[in-house]
């Protein structure tokens, strides 16, 4: 049987993947060495990048949100605490601007600082965007000013806030901008292949990879990251598993072998998630019904008595 798309998609594939790059540190501080305006860049301590495993969202910003924080010092008159927000979109936002939800964020960083006795620490957001359409991502004031088409000289404006932010389309790099720009081969690759996740001819796009491929191939951590993109692409594009594993398997033989491979051990999951949904459904519908005991149940289907005694309380609860 020849891979194909599963049948059991990766929730927010996108955020997964970019959040798997961007919270590996030597990934993160690569692309702020590219990124970043260069009075930041001199006085910023990249090798001090420290991830935060503190979560900084509310529930209402839960669904929005990669939650990807890294703080460092940055060297002023004195040093200063410093944090990186890094946030993903895969599509433009189609109605409220995204300053909403960075403001958002950066109030509940500050609200932690507060609650922690520390000082306020300054936080540059980045946007890193990949979606199809056209998005410049205006400004406050540009939004209220075309909103309610009001004068660049109203006093409105002044009420309005306004801060800055870093904003990264990646459909505007070229492969061989992205080369030049970013130093590290796995973020060369995952920038590229965000960029290309969308693209109509992705099967054809990837072959321009060549290079980032085959040079992924030639270690061990090297081919794990290679195993991270395949998942991307089997869960995050339109295109057949299969298309994708013929162009690996035009670049190299090996590439192609570790696309198989990959894309076999996703339908083996889906199997075996299938088989567990529907045991997990038969063993709600004895529950159910009252007609066996607990012990009776986890002997016909012959799984753990503790399984079993675990769903009859989850059922109980949601009563």
């Amino acid at each position: 049987m020849s891979p194909s798309k599963s049948k059991n998609p990766l929730p927010k594939p996108h955020d997964t993947f970019f959040r798997e790059v961007f919270s590996r540190k030597e990934e993160a501080s690569d692309f702020l060495k590219g990124i970043l305006p260069v009075p930041i860049l001199n006085n910023v301590d990249l090798p001090g990048l420290k991830l935060e495993n503190t979560s900084y969202l509310d529930k209402q910003l839960k669904a929005h949100f990669s939650d990807i924080v890294y703080t460092t010092s940055y060297q002023s008159k004195t040093s200063i605490s410093l944090a990186f927000l890094f946030e993903h979109k895969s599509f433009k936002p189609s109605k409220a601007p995204i300053q909403i939800q960075l403001m958002r964020y950066i109030l509940n960083i500050w609200e932690q600082n507060q609650k922690q006795g520390k000082s306020l620490m300054p936080v540059i957001p980045i946007v890193v965007y990949h979606g199809k359409e056209s998005w410049e991502a205006p400004s406050l004031r540009t939004f209220f000013q075309e909103t309610y088409q009001l004068s660049s000289q109203s006093p409105l404006l002044g009420f309005i806030p306004e801060f800055t932010f870093l904003f990264k389309d990646l459909g505007k790099y070229t492969d061989e901008e992205i080369r030049s720009v970013f130093s590290l081969l796995s973020l060369q690759s995952a920038l590229m292949t965000l960029k290309k996740i969308f693209e109509t001819r992705l099967a054809e796009d990837l072959k321009t990879m060549r290079p980032e491929i085959l040079a992924l191939m030639q270690d061990p951590e090297g081919r794990e990251f290679y195993r991270q993109i395949l998942l991307y692409l089997y869960y995050g594009s339109n295109t057949d598993n299969q298309k994708i594993i013929e162009v690996m398997n035009e670049l190299s033989q090996d590439a192609g072998q570790e696309a198989r491979s990959t894309a076999e051990l996703l339908i083996e999951q889906g199997r075996k998630l299938e088989r567990q949904v529907v045991l997990k459904s038969t063993i709600a519908s004895f529950i159910k019904s009252g007609d066996l005991s607990l012990n009776r149940i986890a002997e016909i289907l012959e799984v753990p008595l503790s399984f079993v005694q675990n769903m009859a309380q989850g059922l109980q609860n949601t009563q």
